[in-house]
């Protein structure tokens, strides 16, 4: 199993439905979450729905490199992909990048 060495979040939040609609078909089209699966460096990539407002989508991903997700980001805005979901979300999207944090397991009381 390879290690996981960057991890990042992408929140995006739609206008409406239809809005959301178009990214879902975006995504699972050909120049969607197929290019990311296979772009290098990409270990996975998940879609979530919150359940508290539906109208928002969080994308999970897993890099080999911090490198990697940030060749990823620049390939996506100068393929167009940021300036079509410009029009369909709310905000300007929410990437973060994410660091594990060690807790302790529950101990007996």
């Amino acid at each position: 199993m390879v290690e996981n060495k960057h991890t990042a979040s992408a929140t995006f939040t739609f206008k409406d439905e239809l809005s959301k609609g178009k990214f879902i078909d975006f995504c699972n089209g050909a120049n969607g979450l197929s290019i990311t699966r296979g772009f290098k460096g990409c270990q996975s990539i998940e879609c979530y729905e919150k359940e508290d407002n539906r109208l928002t989508i969080v994308i999970w991903q897993k890099w080999e490199s911090k490198e990697h997700h940030e060749a990823y980001v620049k390939f996506r805005h100068d393929d167009g992909s940021f300036d079509f979901l410009g029009e369909l979300v709310s905000a300007p999207p929410d990437i973060s990048a994410l660091s594990p944090v060690v807790m302790k397991p529950d101990e007996a009381q």
